[in-house]
């Protein structure tokens, strides 16, 4: 279909018309499922999470085992958005009883439709630290989900 649109233009030289997405701004909550784990122990497990857009500021939320939302990373993440797609990133340090850590999260989003949101989120650890034969001192994975627009 996309093809045939593409052809119809080239051929009628009649622009496109571009889709009325709406707007990114508000929350957006659904499931996002590992799909690529270093090392693999977590493909396939899934979290609940909301993304919530207010201009160039977005807040992360996640819910995991029923619990309730909680946000993550408070006042962290800075916002790069370009019409209906964003992304939106986090690198932060901290130290905890096994030493220094650095994390980095990365959502790249766009809009489906008005209520649907195609999102990737990655996340990198390195727990600087720990022996680089432990298995957790560095690891990453990456999630993939549709996130739906909810009323606030």
């Amino acid at each position: 279909m996309a093809l045939a649109g593409a052809a119809a233009w080239l051929t009628s030289g009649t622009p496109l018309q571009a889709q009325d997405l709406g707007a990114l701004d508000g929350a957006w909550e659904g499931t996002m499922t590992v799909v690529h784990d270093e090392p693999a122990t977590a493909t396939g497990d899934s979290v609940r999470m909301r993304l919530q857009f207010d201009g160039d500021q977005t807040r992360v939320f996640i819910n995991r085992s029923g619990a309730p939302f909680r946000e993550v990373k408070p006042g962290q993440f800075r916002t790069t958005r370009v019409g209906p797609s964003a992304v939106i990133t986090a690198v932060d340090t901290g130290v905890d009883n096994e030493g220094t850590w650095v994390e980095s999260w990365s959502f790249s989003v766009t809009l489906l439709s008005a209520d649907t949101l195609m999102t990737r989120f990655t996340r990198i650890v390195n727990n600087v630290n720990l022996p680089s034969d432990s298995d957790h001192g560095k690891f990453a994975y990456v999630s993939v989900g549709t996130l739906h627009r909810i009323a606030q």
